[in-house]
């Protein structure tokens, strides 16, 4: 029992103490690190959709509104492994109709928490068109 005694006096127990704490410690912390990450996913999603789009929405017909997109994307978020795309393909091509901008992301945090694809969406509004500019 003395040979306890002087074990735990000369400090082992508060290696132990730490060791029993500290993964609790680094789970703490990866999980906030998961959460930054996850943020910052959205975050940038966001922004590519709202920044896409907009390159889509001053374009004057659905192929060059696509091609606009995926050129800023190209230039833009190349390497993020960002996909954007723009819906409905059929809608009509007239100054004032909403189309959606979708960009989508497969996500793979540190914990795996919430891990796939994730995807932000944004509404926006024609802007020009090849009619409305014939009539003006």
């Amino acid at each position: 029992m003395e040979k306890l005694r002087k074990f735990f006096r000369s400090g082992a127990g508060e290696f132990l103490g730490a060791a029993i704490v500290l993964p609790f410690i680094m789970a703490i912390i990866m999980f906030i690190v998961n959460i930054f990450q996850i943020a910052m996913c959205e975050q940038e999603l966001i922004y590519a959709a709202y920044s896409c789009g907009r390159e889509a929405v001053i374009s004057y017909d659905y192929e060059s509104a696509e091609a606009n997109a995926q050129a800023w994307r190209d230039a833009h978020f190349a390497g993020d492994g960002i996909d954007v795309s723009i819906d409905p393909k059929e809608i009509a091509w007239i100054k004032g109709n909403v189309l959606m901008v979708t960009a989508e992301k497969d996500l793979k945090p540190v914990l795996g928490i919430q891990s796939g694809v994730h995807a932000r969406k944004v509404a926006m509004m024609i802007e020009h068109s090849k009619w409305t500019d014939e009539v003006h």
